[in-house]
Order: structure tokens, then C-alpha cells, then sequence
């Protein structure tokens, strides 16, 4: 129920805001979870999308990020959800 993701950003430290691709047959109330280096920066709640290939986009927060490497850890402790992907944008 979670997966680890590596992340380099090369660039000056950036802004970024999130979604996530999800379908679920009756949602999640535990949500889903991001964290980037073991500390939580974003939670959400998984929707109630009407199967498990119908795909919907939830936006997430803003994140910090500075150049480095990181290990992003995606959680969903109920399940319930198919993760499609998770996209990470620049603020302009």
C-alpha cells in the first residue's frame, strides 16, 4: 500500500503544486498520503469515482522543493484506489 519514488530537481528551489490520477469503487476516508524524506507534505481524500477505471484528477498542496535529491513515499493505508499517476507542476 505505498510505494517509494526518487525525485532529483536540478533547478533552483521550486514551487510546486500536485494531483493525482486516481479511480476507486467507493472511495477512501483514510485518503492518501505524500512524503517527501519520512515527513508528511500532503494528505487527500480518495473520491468515490464510480469504478476502478474511472479516472479522476485530485489537486493536492504546494510544495518547497530546493535542488537535491529526495525520496517521495506515496501511502494509501485504507487502499480501496488504483493510482494512475501523481504529477508534481511549477508555480508560476
Amino acid at each position: 500500500r505505498w510505494r517509494l519514488l526518487p525525485l532529483a530537481i536540478h533547478a533552483h528551489s521550486l514551487r510546486k503544486t500536485k494531483s493525482y490520477r486516481m479511480a476507486s469503487e467507493s472511495g477512501s476516508s483514510s485518503g492518501v498520503n505524500l512524503l517527501k524524506d519520512g515527513n508528511l507534505v500532503d494528505s487527500v481524500q480518495v473520491p468515490n469515482t464510480g469504478g476502478w477505471q474511472n479516472w479522476q484528477t485530485v489537486t493536492g498542496g504546494n510544495i518547497s522543493l530546493e535542488t537535491g535529491d529526495y525520496v517521495l513515499r506515496f501511502e494509501a493505508p485504507g487502499g480501496g484506489l488504483n493510482l494512475n499517476w501523481i504529477k508534481l507542476m511549477a508555480l508560476m
